[in-house]
């Protein structure tokens, strides 16, 4: 006999999709290597801050490795996920990879903020996603690890994403080192690209407190269209690796 759905805590429900216009979101990523003279960075494998395209666009997959193609040994298919407007709705499509060969997406994409190993083996080299007119750098899969690890995500035009929480890292290794860190939300992706508002700040020290999360209570409430990011402001020390994310969920407006 199953658990009453009202004995399952509410949240459970949305992740196990029993309610229809709502969605858990788990978004983590890493930067392994934020200098002094780079910063500031966002958290993501391409380095350096993050630029969407200026419009939809086609995005381009490569990889760094010929073998990541069909019956070349490594990654094969990639699933990618994003949204194709910011008055859109999530969409995602599998692309063949053909190596050292650009391969074209078959959507246009205004985001794409996860992308992921779907067939064959772990991807040998990095496979990235560019895109067309602009050649922005939209995503990356750094070799060996399957998928993106980028701690930014779009919410579209008819969504509102209520977010739980947040949090981040330093690595073991960087004792010598601090991150200063914000939870930035540009509430209007669309009209003003470049438009962010800190929604909360935190910093990290090697050698005292190397990692922290915080719970929004309530919920913080982040309607659609919105792009959020967990950005490094600034590093005490070069080769600083900072990992962290958010989580949270979406209702239908």
């Amino acid at each position: 006999m199953g658990t009453p759905l009202h004995f399952i805590p509410p949240l459970a429900n949305v992740a196990l999709g029993r309610y229809g216009g709502a969605k858990v979101q788990h978004k983590f990523g890493r930067n392994v290597d934020i200098d002094t003279a780079s910063d500031p960075e966002d958290l993501w494998d391409g380095g350096g801050v993050w630029v969407a395209p200026l419009a939809p666009r086609i995005h381009a997959l490569v990889s760094t490795l010929a073998g990541d193609s069909v019956g070349g040994g490594g990654t094969e298919v990639v699933r990618v996920v994003g949204l194709s407007a910011w008055d859109g709705r999530e969409i995602e499509e599998l692309v063949t990879l053909a190596g050292l060969t650009p391969v074209n997406t078959v959507n246009e994409y205004a985001i794409i903020y996860r992308m992921q190993v779907r067939g064959g083996a772990t991807n040998l080299g990095d496979i990235t996603a560019t895109a067309a007119v602009d050649g922005t750098l939209t995503a990356k899969i750094t070799a060996g690890l399957g998928q993106t690890l980028m701690a930014i995500y779009g919410i579209p035009e008819g969504e509102n994403f209520l977010l739980t929480s947040w949090y981040a890292s330093l690595a073991r290794s960087n004792q010598n080192t601090s991150a200063d860190l914000s939870l930035l939300v540009n509430p209007d992706p669309l009209v003003f690209p470049d438009l962010f508002n800190i929604r909360q700040t935190f910093s990290l020290a090697g050698s005292g407190t190397s990692q922290f999360s915080h719970d929004f209570t309530p919920h913080l409430p982040i309607p659609g269209p919105a792009l959020i990011v967990v950005h490094v402001e600034q590093v005490g020390g070069n080769d600083t690796a900072v990992g962290g994310g958010f989580d949270g969920y979406h209702v239908d407006k």
